[in-house]
């Protein structure tokens, strides 16, 4: 299983080298859990069909990171308008607390009728700040904001004490 999944939507600023970043599994767990949290809520309200569906597969991703993320491309701007505005809901909740240790992301239940969990990789936490940082590249991801990544490198998401960056072979 791979440390690392890749985060892409509609391949958005390819030509400014911006199609997509790489980040670190168990920080995208963490954003992920808390976007599950703020959707559930949101579908209580106002149910909606392709966001349970988006769910789900962000609840696979959770557990699951060599797949990538789920951001589904034929979202319309309504969809996306509700996707950023649950990330946005997700960093906030997320900026409540400076660190979530790992035997708290270690018992969360992802899927129901699933007992696999989280794994921390043997850190004691993650910060907060990593998660709310994947979450806002996501957001800008989404919304064509992602800045253009510097020549023969991969935007990478991890925790603070990782490089933005990372090698991007080939170039």
């Amino acid at each position: 299983m791979s440390k690392t999944l890749f985060v892409n939507f509609r391949d958005r600023g390819r030509d400014l080298g911006t199609e997509g970043f790489w980040a670190f599994d168990v920080v995208v767990a963490v954003f992920l859990k808390h976007l599950v949290d703020a959707a559930s809520s949101h579908q209580m309200v106002q149910n909606e069909g392709w966001l349970a569906d988006a769910v789900e597969q962000w609840r696979f991703n959770a557990l699951c990171g060599d797949c990538g993320l789920f951001l589904e491309d034929s979202w319309s701007d309504e969809q996306v308008t509700t996707f950023n505005k649950l990330a946005r809901e997700a960093c906030q909740v997320l900026s409540k607390r400076e660190n979530i240790p790992a035997q708290e992301i270690e018992s969360w239940q992802i899927m129901d009728g699933n007992d696999d969990r989280c794994f921390a990789r043997g850190l004691p936490f993650v910060t907060t700040e990593s998660a709310i940082r994947l979450g806002e590249a996501i957001i800008k991801l989404v919304d064509g904001r992602l800045p253009a990544r510097p020549p023969a490198t991969w935007w990478f998401f991890g925790t603070e004490e990782s490089d933005l960056t990372m090698g991007r072979r080939g170039e």
